[in-house]
């Protein structure tokens, strides 16, 4: 097995006696100009370089190739065995790296399912027991306060488990089904999903959607995706705020009014971050947002000025 660099040497010193015996012979018997010798001998020097350089570093692009067209999560992906040492010992590299990635992917996704799944039961039967309890009339004002408390926390963790389920199924590729979407059609469903919020608080909501269209894309995951920057605008928002969605140039603007942001736009998107402290917020809504976005290769952007914020979601 031969190394690069020598290989390259063997082809200059292989172009260089090759040249060399072509320019002596065209110059001995048609007696050429040595000027017009010159050029053809560069000329004829630089195309056969090119050529056996491309030949020596084809392996090469071989493996680049097959980095670009496989999934190292999933793929059985094998790089073939090169005459190059360097390309093969690159290659040898790249397989035990693949099957080990492979083999903690698969881990990880078993892992985090089966815990998603086994946190089900037992807050399921916190749950029903809570409620059983609380139907007690002998119970306390205390302990009802405390159970309460109880029921609210579990709902929190559900809420949570829920989340970390649908992030973990993204990462997986699981969403891979898409379809024509009325992009129209899912916000004005998310705004009636939240509709007593937005009465409650009295938010004056502006829509213009008048460059509504449908877009190929995972109907679920848009609609989560439209849904949490939804609620994200109501339930940040503030009493007799305004929020304005509109539907421009294939991109969904979403700008609300809020308290000044104390959080810097780059961790806008991280988990368990929030504009301010609510009991209704888990901290992974916008994570989950930016994670589809990813997903669906989708530009997200966040932008602030005083009590204005404003999340532009660029559709591919």
């Amino acid at each position: 097995m031969m190394k690069l660099g020598t290989k390259i040497l063997l082809v200059v010193g292989l172009l260089s006696i090759t040249l060399f015996a072509i320019g002596y012979s065209v110059y001995f018997y048609f007696n050429s100009n040595i000027y017009v010798l010159f050029g053809v001998g560069i000329f004829l020097f630089l195309l056969l370089t090119a050529y056996l350089i491309h030949k020596v570093i084809a392996p090469l692009n071989q493996t680049i190739e097959q980095l670009k067209n496989s999934n190292l999560y999933e793929d059985d992906v094998v790089f073939a065995a090169s005459k190059t040492k360097e390309i093969n010992d690159l290659n040898q590299e790249l397989n035990e790296f693949s099957t080990l990635n492979k083999e903690q992917y698969l881990y990880q996704r078993q892992y985090s399912e089966n815990l998603s799944h086994e946190l089900l039961t037992p807050l399921a039967v916190i749950r029903t027991k809570t409620e059983l309890i609380l139907q007690n009339p002998e119970l306390r004002e205390s302990d009802l306060i405390n159970l309460d408390g109880i029921l609210q926390t579990v709902g929190r963790l559900s809420k949570v488990n829920q989340a970390l389920i649908l992030l973990s199924k993204i990462n997986n590729n699981q969403f891979i089904d898409e379809e024509e979407v009325n992009l129209k059609e899912l916000i004005n469903d998310s705004l009636e999903n939240f509709e007593d919020q937005i009465r409650k608080k009295q938010i004056t909501v502006r829509v213009d959607l008048s460059e509504a269209s449908a877009i190929r894309s995972n109907l679920n995951l848009l609609h989560i995706l439209i849904g949490n920057l939804v609620k994200n605008a109501v339930f940040h928002n503030i009493e007799n705020g305004s929020i304005t969605i509109t539907l421009k140039e294939n991109a969904l603007i979403i700008r609300n009014t809020g308290l000044k942001s104390q959080i810097d736009t780059d961790d806008f998107f991280q988990r368990f971050v929030s504009l301010k402290k609510s009991k209704d917020s888990i901290g992974l809504g916008l994570a989950i947002v930016k994670q589809i976005c990813l997903f669906l290769e989708y530009e997200i952007t966040y932008q602030t000025e005083d009590d204005i914020h404003e999340i532009r979601v660029k559709f591919a």
